[in-house]
């Protein structure tokens, strides 16, 4: 989603600092530790009351100390996620990895040149390269993981004007996915380049993304790749 959260006075009060499922709470601490890792970047997680319909929000605010920004799960969306763990869970993991990436996105810096929708599909293939790494030793059905987040209206992220046609999406994100096993400043600049000619296909006007990460945005991500450890352990990729 866009990376400012949209929530209304009901739900702004409703912010919870748990899922109401402890098993569901134990693996969101595990996850966020291994985004942290993955993205170098850290975020604060919060629940709230997702009325309108199952979905999640980021919202950045860069800063010397403390997270970089701040993540809202809705509940309906957690809800899915412990009804349906098979496939709602590693639909969370993707909402999650896709705010996430916003985050980094910020903190590293996005060309100011290409369209928010732009901004959507790196997200989607930074996503798509998370679940890369989480899952070298676990199966997943990336098809349909895709099909349930990006097509379902029970599910968030379905604007096709703000974020794409869920084909072009699912294609960002398994572009991401296929390349896991390179490191992350590679995968943000190679990345701007794909989302640039997915667009293109699409017919949708955009201006041309560079060839790679500038190298201010390269530095960025290289001091934050730093802080990463080369390893995940525990939550919902198992």
């Amino acid at each position: 989603m866009q990376p400012c959260p949209r929530l209304g006075h009901a739900a702004a009060w409703s912010l919870a600092t748990t899922t109401g499922y402890p098993d569901l709470d134990v693996k969101l601490r595990h996850e966020t530790a291994s985004l942290h890792r993955a993205f170098g970047v850290s975020s604060s997680l919060f629940v709230f009351n997702d009325f309108n319909g199952p979905n999640a929000y980021s919202s950045t605010h860069p800063q010397p100390t403390g997270p970089s920004g701040t993540i809202f799960l809705g509940k309906q969306l957690l809800d899915l996620a412990h009804v349906t763990p098979d496939m709602g869970e590693t639909a969370v993991v993707l909402v999650l990895a896709h705010e996430w990436a916003h985050v980094l996105q910020v903190v590293a810096g996005f060309p100011s040149h290409l369209s928010g929708k732009h901004r959507e599909l790196h997200a989607d293939l930074l996503a798509g390269w998370y679940l890369g790494r989480r899952s070298f030793d676990h199966r997943l059905d990336l098809l349909g993981v895709a099909h349930r987040t990006y097509r379902q209206g029970r599910y968030p992220y379905i604007d096709i004007v703000s974020h794409g046609a869920p084909e072009t999406r699912t294609a960002a994100m398994l572009f991401g996915y296929r390349h896991a096993r390179y490191p992350l400043e590679q995968v943000y600049g190679g990345g701007l380049r794909f989302v640039a000619s997915l667009t293109r296909t699409a017919g949708i006007a955009g201006p041309r993304a560079p060839m790679s990460a500038s190298r201010r945005v390269r530095s960025r991500i290289g001091l934050l790749s730093m802080t990463r450890a080369a390893n995940s352990r525990g939550g919902f990729l198992r």
